[in-house]
């Protein structure tokens, strides 16, 4: 069964509409998709977004489409920044780490400076603060997981990323193979030939922003 439970429209920085990358992934042969576009808390086309989804649903039943977001983590206490309302309509609650948290302050950040600086303090941050979303019951899959890993530099450690997957199976989550962070999923790849009990804690997402990388992901163009 070809699943995809991650990518984006035009409702955030997505180049294309729902319904585009509906279609297009009724002709690859896609069975399951999720559009996962950005949230934020003050994303107040929430409620319309949900509404087209389903309105699109019931009319390609040909495809199972989910409603879904992606939404950043807020601090290293795994909060993401979403409403209580968004995550209670989702079918798909993808929580990500596209900044590293500084502390359990929401939105605050480390800058490049000061992770260039003490690349050990933004490694366990990273760290702490996957395996907070991973707990929480808000979210569902962590994205890229290891895409800050290589966006900064950082030195991971193997048996870290081994516990992150052992408690993604204790809390029956998924950790996220991407078609766009190819170089990050190396390191997920590593533990499941060692370990491949944890194959059930895997998700694909070709976090497609447009149908050109929707295509790219499933043919060989």
């Amino acid at each position: 069964m070809m699943i995809d439970l991650h990518m984006h429209t035009t409702y955030s920085d997505g180049k294309n509409s729902i319904e585009d990358m509906v279609k297009v992934a009724i002709e690859l042969g896609l069975e399951k998709i999720a559009i996962t576009d950005h949230i934020w808390r003050s994303s107040e086309w929430f409620d319309k977004y949900h509404n087209e989804i389903v309105s699109l649903r019931q009319k390609y039943s040909q495809i199972d489409i989910l409603v879904g977001f992606e939404a950043k983590a807020l601090s290293i206490n795994g909060e993401i920044d979403a409403t209580n309302i968004m995550c209670k309509k989702a079918d798909v609650k993808i929580g990500a780490i596209h900044r590293i948290p500084k502390d359990d302050i929401l939105d605050n950040y480390l800058t490049r400076y000061e992770i260039k600086e003490n690349k050990i303090l933004a490694y366990n941050n990273w760290l702490i603060a996957t395996k907070n979303m991973i707990k929480n019951n808000d979210v569902d899959i962590i994205a890229h997981p290891c895409m800050a890993i290589d966006k900064y530099s950082l030195q991971i450690n193997q048996e870290d990323l081994y516990n992150l997957f052992k408690v993604a199976n204790k809390y029956n989550k998924k950790l996220e193979i991407s078609s766009r962070y190819k170089r990050s999923n190396i390191y997920l790849l590593n533990v499941l030939e060692q370990y491949p009990m944890f194959i059930n804690n895997i998700s694909y997402g070709s976090d497609a922003h447009c149908v050109e990388d929707l295509k790219k992901a499933y043919r060989d163009e």
